[in-house]
């Protein structure tokens, strides 16, 4: 059965290995298309190593993108509840939608704070 190796069963048992790793490779391949058209300038990132940008990002966004959601999922298991809200009614509410991104996006931008 294609699809049928979980990534974390106690946690989140919906999410699967190959999931995982199709999503990181959508990302890393979206994520680093976009940094290489960019143009930089008036984003702040200017003292940026460009290498940086174009490797690091695309390869540990993704990464960081699977923590977040999986803790975001530890939590509701550990707190058992099965959403956030009922605000989207079947999805688990907003935060459960943007549960990854709200860690990437604190984990990013600290790095660019401090780079």
């Amino acid at each position: 059965k294609i699809f049928s190796r979980k990534l974390a069963p106690r946690i989140s048992p919906n999410k699967t290995i190959e999931g995982a790793i199709s999503g990181y490779i959508m990302t890393w391949l979206i994520l680093f298309l976009i940094f290489y058209f960019a143009d930089f300038r008036g984003w702040g990132l200017e003292h940026v190593d460009r290498n940086i940008l174009l490797i690091v990002v695309p390869l540990t966004l993704p990464i960081v993108a699977i923590i977040g959601d999986l803790s975001f999922s530890w939590i509701k298991r550990f707190v058992k509840i099965k959403d956030f809200s009922n605000i989207i009614p079947g999805h688990g509410g907003i935060l459960d939608r943007i549960d990854s991104v709200s860690l990437v996006c604190f984990v990013y931008l600290t790095i660019f704070i401090f780079v």
